[in-house]
């Protein structure tokens, strides 16, 4: 509780980072699917409504917005 939070991350550059990452995994006809669907998914209602509900998690967790899927899955799961 001594560290400062961990900031929620922005939704386009959640998006950017995802993008490279999988650019040299896939195909070049992919990748322009998979910008498309990035470019249309940031575009929808349900990305803002996503980000809202991790802004809410964020300022309902004592520490941080992760610290409690974090546990679970990266050491209880």
């Amino acid at each position: 509780d001594k560290l400062p939070r961990l900031p929620v991350p922005d939704l386009q550059a959640t998006v950017t980072k995802w993008l490279r990452t999988v650019e040299p995994l896939i195909s070049a006809d992919e990748l322009e699917h998979c910008k498309r669907q990035a470019a249309d998914f940031l575009a929808s209602p349900v990305s803002r409504q996503l980000q809202g509900l991790l802004h809410e998690r964020n300022r309902r967790e004592p520490n941080s917005w992760l610290e409690t899927w974090w546990n679970r899955l990266a050491y209880l799961e």
